[in-house]
């Protein structure tokens, strides 16, 4: 078929019966697609296209990535900063939710070991690490806070 001045063309040839949805599977990454939708009566009767819609896949995924730790890290965000001067590139840190701090060189090397651990701290966390040249000696140090649950155990770890 066409849409519009775009090339259409039938990736399923048998009908969806069993579901609301397509999944469509092994597209190139950081791809455009569109994609349009017919509906057949149980005549096998195929009504127009609807409108195409426009999607993205993914971005290819730089080598090296991505990284697994150890537990969920949903209250945390990743960020980026420079921990080796001698290695090209910043690193990545993160944390999980049961304060373990990871870094990875910018290829998904670990920093201080091959699994990325930087620091395991037995705390729990609900916040982000964070990283600053803190006492100015031109090295940065990672700032966490942690609690096991209770606001008498809350601290603040500093890490060179």
């Amino acid at each position: 078929g066409d849409y519009g001045k775009v090339a259409s063309v039938k990736v399923n040839e048998t009908p969806i019966t069993n579901g609301r949805y397509f999944t469509d599977c092994d597209l190139d990454p950081g791809t455009k697609y569109y994609y349009a939708v017919t509906s057949i009566d149980s005549s096998m009767n195929e009504s127009f296209s609807s409108i195409g819609l426009l999607v993205s896949t993914n971005p290819k995924l730089k080598t090296g990535w991505p990284k697994t730790m150890e537990f969920d890290a949903d209250f945390s965000s990743p960020f980026a900063c420079e921990l080796d001067a001698t290695y090209s590139g910043l690193e990545i840190v993160s944390l999980d939710r049961f304060g373990t701090i990871y870094a990875w060189h910018c290829d998904g090397t670990g920093y201080l070991s091959s699994d990325g651990v930087f620091a395991r701290t037995g705390m729990r966390s609900w916040t982000s690490p964070a990283a600053a040249d803190i006492d100015l000696d031109g090295e940065m140090e990672i700032v966490y806070m942690g609690s096991r649950t209770n606001p008498e155990t809350t601290k603040v770890f500093v890490y060179k």
